[in-house]
């Protein structure tokens, strides 16, 4: 029987990722501006907390490429609130470094945009021209934003590039600054357009964050007239001035990629690579547990000397984490005589596909019999009770649980099958019930998708890793005949290669 000296305790999985989002308009005299962040990025979104506004600038990555002394060049900004409270714009100021770079308000200092989710959100705009006293300046000019967002204030770059060149991308959403899915999964349709006086080659379009195909596919059209003239078109593409392709981004799956990008490749001088966030949602959350399953837990009995502790887990079984909110031991006669040990990793989500074991101690020193309830409550709206009883002391011997050998198992594969297989357990005074064999998952690698629960069976479990790591179960058996009650439990760890 294999008692390992460490077994690693809770996976900790890191969820949340805030970054910024990129946005990008098209380039024309009196298109939409885009202005470029410290950060490279093509959007520019801070967030608050709690009851907070938060401002987003759209477009927010712009080079002037069109201006010139006998014919400046004006671009026009949106600034929208994306929080969850007003937005309180009180100035939006301009700096550069030389001439040429003039800013028109179209609102007051002071004004408000309300916190809104609706594509026909309201905003505040303003006006950046640029004017250029000779052929080929490249004058930067940085314009700073005060609001009453955390972040505030807010400071952009813009600058002028002689030669440069960009595509004008239009869709659906724009106004929201995002693909979105997460109100309709139909297909997207980004349009593509070339305004400028030479060939632009695209080439690539990709998605980095799902580099598989899993989530998103796209396909690229050409258009010519009202229609399209040929599809399914392969990068390189060269877009000769005035045309137009399209690019449709279709959902195939949601398996936890909540936020993603759009890129598209050029060979643009200065203007390289153009992103267009991706919005989708997450499933609802998905809940299992073991022993048992979330449709009947099965009951906990904990008796002295040889019942004093047992396991309740919970399995993760999608990609939208579960947040624990709160955990109570209660029993009907008082005082709970139950404990949860310690977890180091309590307060953390159990991030996709992951899972948490909790460990039940019976406190020393009572005896007395009693029922009682452990109870969890996950993101707030699932709930999740196990019976648990203290029965009175019993002198019985026990079963004891042997989930088999760490050495039984070394060079198991991902994808093969192996069995796990309790019948070297030992019979206790009331022998070993050939059904009540109790197998569960305590531990598994971040984002295997295996989940071991459901009543006792026979001493053999097939399992099927689905990814390289540490693999840790846990055992129970049950006696035959008195009380029918469960050995204490026995870990036994498999490592999983490629």
């Amino acid at each position: 029987m294999s008692h390992p000296n460490s077994v690693k305790h809770w996976l900790l999985y890191g969820l949340l990722t805030l970054g910024c989002v990129l946005l990008v308009s098209c380039a024309s005299n009196t298109s939409d501006a885009d202005l470029q962040s410290d950060s490279d990025s093509d959007s520019t979104q801070l967030d608050g907390a709690g009851c907070a506004p938060i401002l987003q600038i759209y477009p927010t990555s712009f080079t002037f490429t069109k201006a010139t002394p006998s014919n400046p060049e004006t671009k026009q900004f949106r600034i929208q609130n994306s929080g969850n409270c007003p937005l309180v714009v009180y100035n939006v100021e301009l700096a550069q470094s030389g001439q040429g770079y003039t800013l028109e308000r179209d609102f007051d200092p002071g004004a408000e945009v309300p916190a809104t989710d609706s594509e026909e959100a309201p905003d505040l705009r303003f006006k950046l021209s640029y004017h250029p006293s000779t052929d080929g300046a490249e004058d930067t000019a940085t314009v700073t934003i005060y609001s009453n967002d955390a972040e505030s204030p807010l400071e952009l770059t813009a600058n002028a590039q002689v030669g440069a060149c960009e595509l004008d991308l239009s869709y659906a959403s724009q106004v929201s600054g995002f693909l979105d899915f997460s109100g309709s999964s139909g297909p997207k349709v980004v349009t593509v357009a070339n305004p400028n006086d030479t060939n632009v080659v695209l080439l690539g379009v990709m998605i980095p964050e799902d580099p598989k195909g899993v989530e998103y596919s796209t396909e690229i059209c050409l258009l010519k007239g009202q229609g399209r003239a040929q599809c399914n078109l392969s990068v390189p593409i060269s877009i000769a001035p005035l045309a137009k392709i399209e690019i449709t981004v279709t959902q195939i799956g949601n398996t936890g990629l909540e936020k993603a990008g759009l890129t598209l490749v050029t060979d643009c001088p200065g203007h390289t690579s153009t992103v267009v966030p991706i919005r989708s949602v997450l499933p609802p959350p998905c809940l299992e547990a073991a022993p048992g399953n979330i449709a009947e837990p099965m009951l906990q009995s904990f008796f002295t000397p040889n019942g004093l502790k047992r396991h309740v887990v919970i399995y993760n079984c999608g990609p939208t984490p579960l947040k624990v909110t709160s955990t109570q031991l209660s029993s009907d006669q008082g005082a709970s005589p139950w404990t949860l040990a310690f977890d180091p990793n309590a307060a953390l989500p159990i991030g996709a596909y992951g899972v948490r074991a909790y460990v039940l101690e019976l406190n020393p020193g009572i005896l007395e019999p009693q029922s009682g309830q452990f109870t969890l409550e996950l993101n707030g709206e699932l709930k999740l009770t196990y019976p648990l009883q203290l029965l009175a002391p019993n002198s019985d011997l026990l079963p004891v649980a042997n989930a088999g050998e760490f050495e039984d198992f070394l060079g198991m594969k991902v994808d093969k099958p192996f069995n796990l297989d309790g019948s070297a357990s030992i019979a206790g005074t009331n022998g070993i019930n050939e059904l009540g064999y109790l197998w569960y998952l305590l531990e598994k690698p971040a984002g295997s998708k295996v989940i071991l629960n459901g009543p006792p069976g026979l001493a053999k479990k097939t399992v099927v890793p689905d990814l390289a790591g540490d693999y840790v179960f846990g055992l129970q058996v049950q006696e035959k005949a008195g009380q029918k009650l469960f050995s204490m439990p026995d870990p036994l760890i498999v490592v999983v290669s490629e």
